[in-house]
């Protein structure tokens, strides 16, 4: 179905612009006479941001619709970019730190935005028996991204300079942004099931029930 391959290819965008920075963001932080200390604090903000917002998506999604959310997540990453780009322009430190703080929280959001509602869509959009196989194709696609994001920005880097992967990504997300848009409202009145029944659930689900399930259990050791 091509609204799983549009999926895809969103996982693989999104996964690889947030390992981008890994490889040479410290030579840059060393160059500006930053103290290395702040280089984990600067990456860990993303995963600090992603996990605050994955927290909130379930308010975000009875409030906005899911394929909003995506496009929302897409132009804080593209805006993760430009603020990247711009980083070897800052002369103060203080200014520096700031804008690297920044670029990531923006990327964490986003990318808790893309994550969660990238996953609802496609057991919203896939048959029953084909909805394991498909999010085992977006979980590949998450692979590859992280696998590639550091190999994609060291070769850019070694090519045209610190700016040049990010405005590059920067680039290729503008020109993406429409037909991912575009692609996901279709899909939602193309594909959409029809609205059922509310289940009622007479007893709350607990945390030892969560615990007895498998796949909940093993997720959670992972």
């Amino acid at each position: 179905m091509w609204v799983i391959r549009l999926l895809s290819i969103l996982t693989f965008m999104s996964c690889m612009s947030a390992a981008l920075i890994a490889p040479f963001f410290p030579l840059l932080v060393k160059e500006k006479g930053v103290d290395m200390v702040y280089t984990g604090f600067v990456i860990g903000s993303n995963s600090i941001c992603f996990i605050i917002c994955s927290m909130c998506m379930s308010w975000l999604m009875r409030h906005f619709s899911r394929e909003t959310l995506v496009v929302a997540g897409i132009f804080l990453q593209v805006i993760q970019m430009v603020m990247l780009a711009s980083l070897p322009l800052i002369e103060t430190g203080s200014t520096f730190l700031a804008l690297s703080f920044l670029s990531q929280m923006a990327s964490g959001v986003g990318s808790g935005l893309i994550v969660v509602s990238r996953v609802s869509l496609v057991l919203l959009y896939s048959k029953k028996e084909d909805q394991a196989k498909n999010i085992g194709e977006i979980e590949m696609m998450t692979g590859l991204g992280f696998i590639m994001g550091p190999l994609f920005g060291s070769v850019t880097v070694w090519y045209g300079g610190f700016s040049f992967p990010f405005a590059l990504v920067a680039v290729i997300y503008a020109i993406l942004m429409p037909t991912i848009s575009v692609g996901l409202h279709r899909a939602r009145t193309q594909f959409a099931p029809e609205p059922e029944e509310a289940v009622i659930i007479e007893k709350p689900i607990s945390i030892s029930d969560l615990l007895c399930i498998k796949r909940y259990s093993f997720a959670l050791f992972t």
